[in-house]
């Protein structure tokens, strides 16, 4: 019955009929005081009675009375009651109508006597008021007067603590304005319904944040470091309360935790660094192995917030603080570490604390992954740490001692066992997977993105580096650039890196912009600093060697890009700014400049510059060029790191070589000895060329370098040279046991494909001595069946090789036989050009013979095999997929025509060089066309087929005399 009462006072009310709404609801009151609604119905017929109080003198209707008195009301009942009189005595009026209406309402009702709480919420109202005149201090002296009174299940207990923090605000005591607001976060519930605007909350970080930094610049770190505590704390109260959760939480927790912990450890340390001073001046020595260069006092603090503040984080998800806390571990550690390294007093129980911080921070960041697989800051600060611990592991004292690993090869069994590189590339390539591209923070993906390519980098995996950082590049269009790298020098070393990604996969075009990019930020941001101030000199020299090594780089980025010329002022530069003793060896600066001279035909400046290296290195004594402001130790081990890191062996090359910013020092006499060998042969001066080939293989084994592959490269590549050298000046004996000597040592040290190559270079040296003497055809044959026995049995193995199994099954036996041989031509596109040259010499041996039908059998074999080499198919002769390029085509038609000169079958012979002669007219192949001409006119002189002779004689005329003029 009560519903239905309820239902038809509903609907009268909606209608307008106020009266007979307010009768049917009295009578709910009245008979039904137990009905499960009547709290509604109390405050449906209050609303009623309440409205336009101000016509009522603001009597409060009974229904009001009744909720305001019963004790068990809960906050929903309260929260109603407060907005119904807000609505008529607060929202719209002013500060002296909000006085006027509280004071008549509390007299005119007897509030103080027939309800507490509604007296109370009146006296709230006129504080209200005066808070609007300005009487800020009389508001807050009168919200006192029962502050203590209201319970803090009362929405008024909340509407007080942000009233007299806003009438603090108004007396200019911000400490006091945000200390209410802090009671306010305390104790905040959604369901009372006082919600505080974001503005007024960020303005209390700003604030604390503002009297951190200030406190920094006077020397105040604790003070400094306490006014972070504040922020993180009241972070944690935003969390715990679900407020701004995408907005102030999202934006600034992390951010807080991070300047908390900076402002402690500069506290420590600080701390640290005087207790060091006060016992330097107490005793005449130190043992600088029991300091902690984190002092324990500057400690206490932030040990005991985290501890009661992890705990309390989980069960809510604040991860911020979970994040702080790993932050915390982790750059404790690497302090403590970096202090004990340099001063050499490291032990394995402080390696023990050390890695055991990392493996508590490695467990925080995995929990915070497990609970917001999105929480990108966690992958980021977990990856580095993985970076930090994996190059820690590697890190050497000196040349010869044992790595950081080996040293303490327990310990980090115990907790980082495994290589966390490549953990590191699955840890990002997971987040950046979750957040996808379309990811709203541009700068996260950016870090992510360049970390990401970081980890490629120091694996090794340049082209993987290189697309990471292409990507960062591109996030650039989306991000302010004054933030999406924390300064100038970062984005420096973004483009100094990149830009050594960009060398590493040869893209040379990219790397010259960005380390141009890179130089110009370096010249903006520190050229002025360098002419000022105390220590501007030594701003200049860090300026000179930093552009040192970037024009370095640029040279060599135009080398390798072929354009010498515009390298050559860059190296000049490098020259100058890096001095005797910079970043750089001017060793290998000069061997750069040498190697540009030699590829530009200016000889003489080449070997200038190459003697200018020979006389560095003569002048240096003992250890040789160590950089300025470097210890020995140190340099020895960090320029070993280089070598082995930046340029590994893969990368090394004889002769000419790569990266001149980095040769190792043992090394360079070798880059300057190979660039002198090639530009002696291109200057063909050929005594002076195998001399200095000679003198290098000697200096190679002088200091046991053969046993490196890059000894083991210069080795093979000298021999070469040297076989080389005498093919040239038509020692071909020579040149033979030298190419084989090479082959032996190519094999031995693995070299298959160089083995091959000089096997093959050894066979045109045989057929320059087959051409030049006339020795036992019968000796010459069994040499020439051996070389072409071993060229067959290498294409019968590799197609033993290749079917495997399958040369047992008859059925597949065919077709895959023909499938290895694709293979293997498309391996050695080489084989049959090499195995018919040496079917022509052997047809020559049985010619000499007399057995002519020998002769001719190995005759027609190697005119078979040039037809058409490696079996290409006709439809891709002449186009992209084809081994052979036009010009080798041509030469093998001709000596396809030769042979059939040989063969006596004049018309095939000179129908292939019709068509040579052609082809290569047409497509400017000036060699080969007088070739073909020669040959056919040699075809026409032999069989007195005068009129056609003449005619290919004035053609060879008039081409010699369009050249002559």
């Amino acid at each position: 019955m009560a519903s239905l009462l309820e239902e038809e006072g509903d609907l009268a009310r909606k209608s307008g009929d106020s009266q007979h709404s307010l009768k049917v609801y009295d009578e709910i009151i009245i008979h039904y005081p137990d009905y499960y609604r009547i709290r509604d119905v109390y405050r449906k017929s209050g609303d009623l009675q309440y409205k336009n109080a101000h016509l009522n003198h603001y009597k409060i209707p009974e229904p009001f009375f009744r909720v305001a008195n019963d004790l068990s009301a809960g906050k929903e009942d309260l929260k109603l009651l407060y907005e119904r009189i807000d609505g008529e005595v607060v929202v719209g009026k002013s500060f002296s109508e909000k006085i006027n209406a509280s004071e008549i309402s509390i007299e005119s009702n007897s509030l103080e006597n027939k309800s507490p709480r509604l007296f109370q919420y009146f006296l709230y109202i006129k504080s209200l008021g005066l808070n609007g005149k300005g009487s800020f201090e009389e508001s807050n002296s009168l919200l006192n007067t029962f502050l203590f009174k209201v319970a803090k299940s009362d929405p008024l207990f909340l509407k007080i603590h942000l009233l007299k923090s806003n009438n603090f605000k108004g007396l200019g005591e911000v400490q006091k304005s945000f200390d209410e607001l802090r009671i306010y976060l305390e104790e905040y519930d959604p369901l009372l319904g006082v919600d505080l605007e974001e503005k007024e909350i960020e303005r209390s970080f700003i604030y604390f944040e503002n009297k951190a930094r200030d406190h920094d610049r006077r020397g105040n770190l604790q003070d400094a470091a306490f006014h972070y505590f504040y922020n993180t704390e009241n972070m944690f109260l935003v969390k715990s309360r679900n407020l701004f959760l995408e907005s102030l939480y999202k934006e600034f927790a992390v951010y807080y935790q991070r300047m908390m912990v900076d402002a402690v450890f500069k506290l420590s340390g600080s701390l640290s660094e005087e207790r060091k001073k006060a016992l330097l001046n107490q005793l005449d020595v130190i043992d600088i192995a029991k300091v902690d260069p984190l002092a324990e006092e500057g400690l206490v603090y932030i040990n005991q917030y985290y501890k009661e503040a992890v705990p309390r984080a989980r069960p809510v998800l604040d991860l911020a603080t979970l994040y702080g806390y790993s932050y915390y571990l982790i750059n404790r550690s690497v302090i403590r570490e970096t202090y004990y390294n340099s001063t050499k007093s490291m032990t394995s129980s402080k390696k023990e604390e050390i890695l055991r911080d990392f493996k508590q921070a490695e467990y925080e960041l995995r929990w915070i992954i497990f609970a917001d697989p999105r929480y990108y800051e966690a992958y980021q600060l977990l990856g580095w740490m993985y970076q930090y611990v994996d190059i820690l592991k590697n890190r050497k004292s000196g040349e010869d001692q044992p790595s950081d690993e080996e040293k303490y090869i327990s310990v980090y069994e115990k907790y980082f066992p495994e290589k966390n590189f490549e953990e590191n590339i699955e840890l990002y390539s997971q987040v950046l997977e979750l957040l996808g591209d379309n990811f709203e923070n541009k700068k996260a993906l950016s870090d992510l993105r360049l970390n990401l390519g970081n980890n490629y980098f120091l694996l090794k995996n340049y082209p993987k580096a290189n697309e990471q950082y292409s990507k960062v590049d591109s996030l650039s269009d989306y991000i302010i650039s004054k933030t999406q790298f924390e300064d100038y020098r970062q984005k420096a070393i973004f483009l100094f890196n990149s830009a050594r990604s960009s060398i590493y996969v040869a893209d040379y075009k990219s790397a010259i912009q960005k380390l141009k990019a890179a130089s110009d930020i370096y010249f903006r941001n520190e050229s002025k600093k360098t002419i000022v101030g105390k220590d501007s000199a030594e701003k200049l020299e860090q300026y000179k060697l930093k552009l040192a090594l970037l024009f370095t780089l640029t040279g060599l980025s135009y080398m390798e890009a072929g354009e010498y010329s515009n390298a050559i002022p860059y190296y000049k530069d490098a020259l100058s700014l890096n001095g005797e003793n910079g970043w750089i060896d001017p060793v290998n600066l000069h061997n750069g400049l040498a190697l540009c001279y030699q590829k530009l035909g200016k000889y003489k400046l080449s070997e200038l510059h190459l003697t200018k290296a020979d006389k560095i290195v003569d002048d240096r004594v003992g250890t040789g060029w160590i950089p300025r402001g470097v210890k020995l130790a140190f340099w020895d081990y960090f320029w070993d790191w280089v070598w082995e890191v930046a340029l590994p062996d893969g990368v090394r090359i004889s002769g000419e070589g790569r990266f001149p910013e980095a040769i190792s020092p043992k090394f360079q006499p070798l880059m300057t000895s190979g660039i002198r060998v090639n530009n002696l042969i291109a200057s063909m001066e050929i005594d002076g060329a195998i001399k200095e080939i000679n003198s290098r293989l000697a200096y190679v084994k002088s200091k046991s370098l053969g046993t490196t592959l890059a000894g083991s490269l210069i080795g093979a590549n000298s021999l070469n040279d040297l076989g080389y050298l005498h093919f040239k000046r038509d020692e071909f004996k020579n040149a033979i046991d030298v190419y084989e000597q090479a082959e032996k040592f190519e094999t031995e040290k693995g070299f298959a494909a160089k083995a091959r190559t000089s096997f093959k270079r050894k066979l045109y040296s045989y057929f320059g001595h087959l051409e030049n003497t006339n020795e036992d055809p019968e000796l010459e044959l069994r040499t020439l069946g051996s070389a072409a026995e071993r060229i067959l049995s290498s294409k019968s193995d590799f197609i033993k090789g290749c079917l495997g199994d399958v040369q047992y099954q008859e059925e597949l036996i065919y077709s895959e036989t023909k499938k290895c041989i694709l293979k293997f031509y498309n391996s050695f596109s080489d084989h049959d050009p090499t195995l018919a040259l040496i079917y022509y010499y052997q047809g020559e041996q049985f010619f000499r013979m007399g057995n002519f039908v020998a002769a001719f059998e190995f005759f027609g074999k190697s005119a078979g095999l040039l037809e058409n080499p490696s079996l290409v198919p006709k439809e891709v002769v002449g186009l992209a997929d084809d081994p052979y390029s036009r010009k080798e085509r041509l030469s093998y038609s001709i000596s396809r025509a030769n042979l059939y000169v040989r063969l006596e079958d004049s018309q095939k012979a000179i129908s292939l060089l019709e068509l040579a002669s052609e082809t290569a007219n047409e497509f400017y192949y000036i060699q080969e066309w007088i070739e073909a001409l020669v040959t056919q006119a040699e075809i026409f002189r032999k069989e007195k087929t005068i009129l056609k002779l003449k005619k290919k004689s004035i053609k060879l005329v008039l081409f010699y005399y369009l050249i002559l003029i």
